[in-house]
């Protein structure tokens, strides 16, 4: 069953690490994907009417890898993920065959976009990973000597 929702800006309509059972088409409105790290917001990117967020709870990955928050007023249509899977697993074969590569291209991309995202932020360190790092370095030194 499907059923629509609207969002104000500054919404979150997804959390970084959180399980979705739902998949969301944007109907109107803008969101911008985001990771947060030491309090900053990484943009990832923008996404308009048409688009999708939290695909990837349809192909067994339901934890989200960004946070999707509304940019200016948003409607969504929320659709079970059930429903995406039942309809792809009726499909014929080629057209799965597609939507898997489409799906994997679109993993990719986002992950290299992320990875890109994080190495170009000069953000400082979080206090708490400090003490995390410098066990690594006397664990790299102990075992390269």
């Amino acid at each position: 069953m499907q059923t629509t929702k609207e969002f104000k800006r500054g919404e979150i309509i997804l959390q970084e690490g959180v399980n979705t059972d739902f998949v969301y088409l944007l109907q109107s409105g803008r969101v911008k994907t985001y990771l947060e790290r030491s309090g900053k917001k990484i943009e990832i990117e923008q996404l308009s009417a048409g688009q999708m967020i939290g695909e990837q709870a349809v192909f067994g990955a339901p934890r989200m890898t960004y946070t999707a928050e509304a940019e200016t007023s948003c409607k969504v249509l929320v659709i079970p993920a059930k429903v995406l899977v039942a309809s792809n697993e009726g499909a014929a074969p080629g057209v799965k065959i597609l939507i898997k590569s489409l799906a994997e291209g679109l993993k990719k991309t986002r992950a290299n976009i992320r990875s890109y995202k994080m190495e170009t932020d000069n953000s400082e360190l979080p206090e708490s990973l400090v003490p995390r790092l410098f066990s690594l370095y006397v664990l790299l030194g102990n075992h390269l000597g």
